[in-house]
C-alpha cells in the first residue's frame, strides 16, 4: 500500500506545487520559480499577500488583516504553513492596496541615518508605519516620522547600509521619482488622555517613530507629563540630539539620549533598559510606547507591565531582522 503525501498542494498560476512540512507557502512558490513580493517574512509588512479560496485553510495566517482583508480572503503567504495533504487554491490579490509616491528629497541627519522625505496622497497616524517596494519582490517598512498635513508630506528615518537592498537605493533616488508604498499599518500611536503621563522608548531610528507621537500629543494639547529615552548601540550614530530645541516652550518634556559604547556631548553612556528600571519603577497609570528590535520591545514591555502600566496603554513598534539585514516594523 502506498505511503499517503506528506506535502501540501498548492494551485497557483496554472500549476499544481507542492509544499513540504514546516514550509511557508511563499517558500513553496519561490521554490517554484514563482515570483512573489515579499519583504519581512515575519507578517509584519503585508507585502506578501495572497488571495485564497478557502480562507478557513489560511485563517491562523490572518493575523493582523483588516477584517474587510480577512473576508475578501487575504492571507500572509508567509506565515501560512498548511498540513500534510491540504490542498489551497492560491491567485495574486485582483487589487494592489499599493500606493503611488513622490521622493521630495533626503537629508542625513547624522553619520549613518537620513531622513527620506515622500509625498503621497494617504491618511496616516504619526506611529504607523509603511512598505516601500524597490521593485515587485523588494520591500521593507518604515516608522513615519512626521505629522499629517495638507502638504500630503511623509518622513521616514532610515538606517543606511552600504548593502541594503532598499536602504542604499532609497538614498540615491533623485527629486521627483516615483516608487510604490503600502499602508499605513500599526497600531502605536498616540490616543492617551492629555492628563496621563507618557514614557516613549526609543532604540536607533525608532526614534523617528517617537517623535512623531511626541510632536503629535503636544499639538493635540496634552498635559501631563511626557518622557522619551533614546538609545543607540554606539554614540557616534546617534541623531536628533538637538530635538529639545524643537519643542514649544513650556511643556514638561525630559528627553534623554544614551548609548552602550563610546560619548559625545548631550548622551549618556547607559543601558536603555537599566535607565528605565532604575528611573521608572513605578508606571501606574502611565501610556508607554516601544519602538526598537523584537527583544528590547519584549523585554521593556515586561517591566512595564511589572511595574504596574495597563496592557491596554502599552504600544510598540517592533523591528524584525530578517535576511541580509532588513528591518520591518510589526505594530503590537
Amino acid at each position: 500500500m502506498d505511503k499517503p503525501s506528506q506535502t501540501a498542494r498548492i494551485r497557483f498560476d496554472g500549476c499544481d506545487i507542492a509544499c513540504r512540512p514546516g514550509q511557508s507557502v511563499l517558500e513553496a512558490l519561490e521554490q517554484a520559480g514563482h515570483r512573489v513580493p515579499s519583504g519581512c517574512r515575519s507578517g509584519a509588512c503585508q507585502a506578501c499577500l495572497l488571495h485564497a479560496d478557502d480562507s478557513e485553510a489560511t485563517t491562523a495566517a490572518q493575523a493582523g488583516l483588516s477584517p474587510a482583508q480577512r473576508l475578501t480572503g487575504l492571507f500572509l503567504s508567509c506565515q501560512c504553513r498548511p498540513a500534510a495533504n491540504e490542498q489551497l487554491h492560491v491567485r495574486r490579490p485582483a487589487d494592489s492596496p499599493r500606493h503611488v509616491a513622490r521622493v521630495l528629497g533626503q537629508t542625513w541627519l547624522g553619520a549613518s541615518v537620513y531622513r527620506l522625505r515622500l509625498h503621497c496622497d494617504i491618511d496616516y497616524l504619526p506611529g504607523q508605519y509603511i512598505t516601500l517596494f524597490r521593485d515587485d519582490c523588494t520591500a521593507r517598512s518604515f516608522s513615519i516620522a512626521s505629522l499629517p498635513g495638507p502638504d500630503r508630506q511623509i518622513d521616514l528615518h532610515v538606517r543606511h547600509r552600504r548593502d541594503g537592498a532598499v536602504s542604499d537605493w532609497a538614498a540615491r533616488l533623485k527629486p521627483d521619482s516615483q516608487l510604490w508604498l503600502q499602508g499605513p499599518m500599526g497600531r502605536c500611536v498616540y490616543a492617551s488622555p492629555a492628563d496621563q503621563p507618557l514614557l516613549l522608548l526609543a532604540l536607533g531610528t525608532g526614534l523617528g517613530a517617537m517623535t512623531a507621537i511626541l510632536h503629535h500629543a503636544l499639538s493635540r494639547g496634552h498635559r501631563a507629563p511626557i518622557h522619551l529615552l533614546a538609545a543607540t548601540r554606539r554614540a557616534v550614530d546617534a541623531y536628533g540630539l538637538d530635538l529639545r530645541d524643537q519643542l514649544p516652550k513650556g511643556h514638561p518634556v525630559t528627553i534623554r539620549h544614551m548609548a552602550l559604547q563610546g560619548q559625545r556631548p548631550g548622551m549618556e553612556q547607559q543601558d536603555l533598559y537599566d535607565a528605565v528600571r532604575a528611573g521608572y519603577p513605578d508606571l501606574a497609570g502611565w501610556a508607554v510606547h516601544l519602538c526598537g528590535s523584537e527583544r528590547m520591545v519584549a523585554t521593556l514591555r515586561r517591566h512595564a507591565f511589572v511595574a504596574g502600566a495597563a496592557m491596554r496603554d502599552i504600544h510598540a513598534d517592533i523591528f524584525h531582522s530578517g535576511t541580509a539585514g532588513r528591518e520591518v516594523r510589526n505594530s503590537a
